[in-house]
């Protein structure tokens, strides 16, 4: 879950044929740096309904109502034109609870034909649980997302941070409503008298949106040398996709500390929803760490089944590999993108070949702690990549 101190813009490129250009497309810039504007960042999905993506854009540690760090999120609205340059503003919450922390589109929760958005607060402390975290969905419409959150969940675990990690457009069970799936990786089992072990849950979307009660949940994950403190189940989610081509949505969860070795969890969608079964997705060594610090699908190869792309620790330097989807599932071993970095994931099919580009930030000025540019992979066949396609660089870059 890291975050860099200070942000200081947002820029967006709009894909081409061509691929994507060399100069950004769109840029905003937060009034003030102290608000972690930009500390996370999506895709809305479609929230107005009007045919134009939109992006949501966090801004965890803003001022409303002279209630500091209640957090924040701004929507801006896509056209035949581009991103809006004004946005629509939505905060709600109390003091400290850092509303804006994660957030995603959340699909069309509900089936009304608008795109819907889910937030996480990590600090929330519903029902005075200490930091429990609290996740809210709203509703999209003609005008934007209702004021007024369409459902709350709330964080059981003090500590738990809850919506940490948030994402949406999942359609688990295959019925034409979007799910969403949410995590709380500093969760405690006080039962075992176990710290940070993490959760998972899995929300079903219908006619009246997603319950408060899970559909599905993880957090003993237990392998074969046990589990032990800091598992930290669910510190990394993918977006949605479908692995092996079953029409049923599927859920790829990191794990992990800096310290252990961990796996990469996956849940296969299915009739009843995602599985409880989950395969385990591994490197060969047993010194790589932190296996799954970053998750994500997309089709890289263009054969319509999703790809996994996974990031894991070797010898203190980050490596990115692209593993293939199929029938069976993920391939056992993938194409190196790239060693040593930040994070990573897909973003779409930037060129309109059919096929997911992958984007890694960079650090290329070595006196800074944080990323400063992002390096563009376009998708190809053999998911293989030698040389970045596209680049871009900033004095902060995430």
């Amino acid at each position: 879950m890291p975050r860099a101190h200070r942000f200081d813009q947002i820029m967006v490129s709009y894909g081409a044929s061509g691929g994507l250009p060399m100069m950004p497309s769109w840029t905003s810039t937060p009034s003030t740096s102290t608000d972690g504007f930009g500390s996370s960042v999506a895709s809305a999905g479609d929230i107005n309904g009007d045919g134009f993506g939109d992006v949501v854009v966090g801004a965890p540690s803003a001022t409303n109502a002279a209630m500091v760090s209640t957090g924040a999120v701004s929507i801006f609205f896509g056209s035949a034109t581009g991103l809006s340059l004004t946005a629509q503003r939505v905060s709600v919450g109390a003091a400290g609870d850092q509303f804006g922390y994660a957030v995603s589109a959340a699909g069309d929760v509900n089936g009304d034909g608008f795109g819907d958005l889910v937030v996480g607060a990590i600090s929330a402390s519903p029902g005075g649980r200490t930091s429990a975290g609290t996740v809210y969905v709203f509703h999209g419409g003609a005008s934007g997302v209702a004021a007024t959150p369409a459902a709350e969940i709330a964080g059981t675990v003090p500590r738990g941070a809850l919506g940490a990690v948030v994402t949406g457009a999942h359609d688990l069970n295959a019925d034409r409503f979007a799910d969403i799936v949410v995590a709380a990786p500093l969760a405690d089992d006080p039962a075992e008298g176990e710290s940070e072990v993490g959760v998972v849950r899995c929300f079903h979307g219908g006619a009246s949106g997603v319950g408060s009660t899970p559909t599905r949940e993880w957090t003993r994950v237990e392998g074969p040398a046990g589990l032990a403190s800091g598992y930290r189940v669910g510190r990394s989610l993918s977006r949605p996709g479908d692995i092996n081509g079953d029409g049923f949505g599927d859920v790829v969860f990191g794990s992990g500390d800096n310290n252990a070795k961990r796996d990469a969890l996956w849940s296969a969608g299915s009739m009843q929803g995602a599985s409880a079964n989950l395969t385990r997705i591994s490197t060969a060594s047993s010194a790589d760490r932190e296996v799954g610090a970053q998750v994500d699908l997309g089709d890289a190869n263009g054969d319509g089944f999703d790809d996994l792309l996974l990031q894991f620790r070797v010898d203190g330097m980050r490596r990115t590999e692209v593993r293939a989807g199929g029938a069976v599932g993920v391939a056992a071993s993938g194409a190196l993108v790239v060693a040593g970095h930040y994070d990573a994931g897909f973003v779409g099919d930037i060129n309109g070949d059919g096929r997911a580009e992958t984007i890694v930030a960079v650090n290329t000025i070595p006196i800074f702690v944080w990323p400063t540019a992002a390096q563009l992979y376009r998708g190809n066949p053999g998911l293989s990549w030698v040389m970045p396609d596209w680049f871009v660089s900033g004095p902060s870059f995430r």
